[in-house]
């Protein structure tokens, strides 16, 4: 898939230079002629000033067009809609040329990145279904969780996953903030363990939660190729 493209055009205007007419006629054939293209401009502004005219274009593909126009009616009859939307399509909507257009589908990027309730909710199923459909059975399984922020939501989160699992892996550079987790899960006979070892602890894990890593910071890590990795963190 070709990526948008982004450019910006603008000459300075001499009203009584004769080739100013000229000029201004090759920029607008120019526009023109590349909206012949499988590209359609998604927004083009013109902005004059007394000594110059600037034109900021960018052009998008026709499906992604078409897709986002969709989402935008979508939400705007719904702005409460549970949707997710998929990065390229965010990228899009959420660019500065973009933001006017689809208002709606920006206000729901907005609110994914301020409330991961959305993942949350159907975390439990979406995993559950993955590892059936590798026809695997859940309870037999370990799930490993990158996590290094010990607060109210993620608790409950470990606390709603670990019924389910054979064995829950935390891996957080903050030992000591798990550590109490750690031995009160061991009371309860609950099977918890808190790792950051970044040779060991995720070489065999085969289902990995990240719940707040980072991409560069999960890159430390060494990780089994086959792994299968769930994202509800808002980073990148």
């Amino acid at each position: 898939m070709k990526k948008t493209v982004y450019f910006r055009l603008e000459y300075y205007k001499d009203t009584d230079d004769l080739s100013y007419k000229y000029r201004n006629k090759l920029f607008i054939n120019f526009l023109r002629k590349i909206k012949k293209l499988k590209y359609v401009f998604g927004n083009i502004k013109r902005i004059e000033s007394d000594d110059k005219i600037e034109y900021i274009c960018y052009t998008v593909q026709n499906k992604e067009e078409k897709m986002l126009k969709k989402i935008e009616n979508i939400v705007r009859k719904n702005i409460n809609a549970n949707i997710i939307l998929p990065r390229r399509i965010k990228e899009i909507a959420s660019n500065k040329e973009n933001i006017e257009i689809y208002q709606n589908v920006n206000k729901i990027i907005k609110n994914n990145k301020e409330n991961k309730s959305i993942y949350r909710d159907f975390l439990k199923t979406v995993i559950k279904s993955v590892i059936e459909r590798k026809k695997e059975i859940l309870e037999e399984q370990s799930l490993s969780i990158l996590i290094d922020t010990k607060d109210y939501n993620n608790t409950q989160l470990i606390s709603k996953l670990i019924t389910q699992y054979k064995m829950i892996n935390i891996v957080t550079s903050n030992i000591k903030q798990f550590a109490g987790l750690e031995e009160e899960a061991e009371q309860n006979f609950e099977p918890i363990s808190v790792l950051n070892n970044k040779r060991k602890s995720l070489r065999n894990a085969k289902y990995i939660l990240n719940v707040d890593f980072s991409g560069e910071k999960i890159k430390e890590y060494s990780i089994d190729r086959t792994a299968v990795i769930f994202n509800i963190a808002d980073t990148k």
